[in-house]
């Protein structure tokens, strides 16, 4: 519709998908979902889940960037960025390398204007950065966080305590509102 689109167009949007626009828990099957049961039932779903999630983030289906796994909005002093690694996680990974590499360039481009006039970069992301590992029941049959992705949950902390720039992670599905920081003694801050 053309005219939801001059809609959505007409003020600065930002929206981060979570496993709720595919469906609970998702990539992974559950039990109560029939649908969920089989690879393709998984696949056509996260098709149109995607594409109407596409379709309020930008407005429209086909302006996506194919492979592009971030959504950034940049004002000067503050930077944000939608990670939306709940539409490509696996099993086994926790986002693609792509989007480790969108994260990547997002910090160092936001430690670099912060010279000129100070800096604070805001990551949105499906869940809790702050969460710890799941028991193998819960990860294996209901939902993973990001710390029970090891490798890629490291790669992730060092990425956001590598910034040089505080960083504030607002994160979901948690289901209470809580704020934590992790403080190391010779990076910034990651809220």
């Amino acid at each position: 519709d053309p005219n939801f689109a001059t809609l959505l167009h007409s003020a600065p949007i930002l929206m981060i998908g979570d496993d709720h626009e595919l469906w609970n828990n998702a990539p992974f099957h559950q039990w109560q979902i029939c649908k969920t049961y089989s690879d393709q039932g998984r696949k056509d779903w996260t098709k149109v889940a995607s594409d109407l999630y596409s379709a309020f983030q930008y407005g429209r289906t086909d302006a996506a960037t194919p492979g592009r796994a971030t959504t950034q909005f940049m004002l000067p002093g503050l930077s944000m960025l939608a990670w939306d690694r709940r539409f490509e996680r696996t099993r086994k990974q926790l986002a693609s390398a792509q989007a480790f590499q969108e994260l990547s360039q997002f910090v160092a481009q936001v430690a670099a204007g912060s010279d000129q006039h100070g800096a604070l970069a805001v990551m949105f992301m499906g869940s809790s950065l702050f969460s710890g590992n799941q028991n193998f029941v819960k990860e294996r049959f209901v939902d993973k966080e990001p710390a029970d992705y090891g490798e890629d949950y490291k790669r992730l902390w060092n990425i956001l305590t590598g910034a040089g720039v505080p960083v504030l992670v607002v994160g979901g599905d948690i289901h209470f509102s809580r704020a934590m920081a992790a403080v190391h003694p010779t990076r910034p801050p990651v809220y």
